[in-house]
């Protein structure tokens, strides 16, 4: 065999393999965080899997889904400013950051969502299915967070698959209308929901989601959507009430924390209303112009919170 039909003989091996096995390489920003591809359903899927050095044992595993138009990348490094990866080496816990097909999940909305013939509840089935067995993970310490349709789709994995899952933590999005009618959950699942009274996208008391002119369905109200997880959970429906240092008094928030504990296996939701707050991650970056997705909060942290309420 000559040397250039060898070559292509290796190439040919190379790509194989890394279809079938995930390919793998580095970030070069971050040692610790790699590049990684599942084939699922006939697509080679990508996403970034961070690994918290000096350690053979991991306590956790932590999906976190980036919003419609986002990606796995910015997800990681502007909008969270990489502080799931300060947690996960401090806690020695895996965080997963998937990329959606053309920059979104099939959530299950109908309206301007041209990726609805991909089975992202497969895709992230398999990953954590996966994930669990590579690293042994215990399946109850398998958590799932995102924003906006991240939001949206963590809310679809909790309604179709609880038992996947130890707690899911939604920002910026309520249920929207198609899910709340279908959503039936065969096992409790804590919740963990934050959302901003002023966000421009996703009305805080329901109603139509516009943006640039475009229609991306109808969701129900933030209390509606509390209300139908304190239910599904069986918590107590008289909340604890606390309402948050004011932190930033410069950015134009205050927060107000309500806890709805005492679930079936010891589910609970929590609820976390930012009173002047926006389309955003709080604590995060200001990823697009304030007159379009609103103001970021900066009273608190949204990682360290979430974290704290999964851990």
């Amino acid at each position: 065999m000559n040397i250039r039909k060898k070559s292509l003989v290796l190439i040919i091996l190379f790509l194989s393999s890394s279809f079938l096995t995930g390919c793998i390489r580095k970030n070069r920003d971050d040692p610790n965080t790699e590049i990684r591809t599942l084939l699922h359903d006939g697509i080679t899927r990508s996403y970034r899997i961070h690994i918290p050095p000096d350690t053979d044992e991991y306590s956790a595993l932590l999906l976190a889904l980036h919003g419609g138009s986002g990606t796995a990348e910015h997800m990681e490094e502007e909008l969270i400013k990489g502080e799931f990866n300060r947690l996960s080496d401090e806690q020695g816990f895996i965080v997963v950051y998937p990329d959606g097909i053309e920059k979104r999940w099939n959530d299950g909305r109908k309206i301007n969502n041209p990726v609805q013939h991909i089975d992202d509840v497969g895709f992230l089935s398999l990953l954590i299915e996966n994930l669990t067995k590579d690293f042994a993970i215990d399946q109850s310490q398998v958590f799932m967070t995102g924003i906006s349709n991240g939001g949206q789709m963590s809310y679809k994995m909790a309604c179709d698959h609880p038992e996947k899952l130890g707690g899911i933590a939604v920002v910026a999005s309520s249920l929207h209308e198609s899910l709340y009618m279908n959503c039936t959950p065969t096992d409790p699942i804590s919740v963990f929901i934050i959302m901003g009274t002023d966000d421009p996208l996703v009305p805080y008391d329901g109603g139509m989601i516009w943006f640039l002119n475009r229609n991306f369905g109808k969701v129900k109200s933030i209390n509606e959507t509390v209300q139908f997880w304190v239910q599904s959970n069986r918590c107590l429906q008289q909340p604890t009430v606390i309402m948050l240092p004011d932190s930033d008094p410069n950015d134009g928030c205050r927060v107000t924390t309500y806890e709805y504990p005492n679930g079936n296996e010891n589910t609970s939701v929590l609820f976390y209303s930012i009173d002047g707050g926006g389309h955003t991650w709080p604590g995060g970056g200001e990823y697009f112009i304030e007159s379009l997705v609103g103001r970021v909060c900066y009273d608190f942290n949204a990682c360290d919170h979430i974290w704290n309420f999964f851990d």
